[in-house]
């Protein structure tokens, strides 16, 4: 047999939804905060590699438009590092002829 005077509080207790809230938000805050920074990282991905594409864009454009006899690879390579937004020292240009 259970005492009464027992179970009645722990009962009360199990009824009790005060404070529910709070331990939900607890639950489902780190998960949504961990979403939205995934979102962010994701998107500062793409912005970087969409960027790095316009930056070789803007850089085969340059290439292409004097002919190949007239590219001045230190004028792509500054070109590039201008479109990308780096220091030229860390652009590498490499002239081949591919058929």
């Amino acid at each position: 047999m259970t005492d009464p005077h027992i179970s009645t509080p722990l009962r009360r207790l199990s009824r009790c939804t005060r404070g529910t809230s709070v331990v939900e938000l607890g639950i489902v805050l780190p998960l949504f905060a961990l979403l939205v920074l995934g979102l962010v990282c994701v998107a500062i991905t793409v912005g970087q590699k969409l960027r790095l594409q316009q930056a070789v864009a803007r850089s085969l454009e340059m290439a292409t438009a004097g002919g190949i006899d007239n590219a001045d690879p230190t004028g792509i390579q500054q070109e590039a590092a201008t479109a990308a937004g780096v220091p030229a020292s860390q652009v590498t240009v490499d002239e081949w002829l591919e058929c």
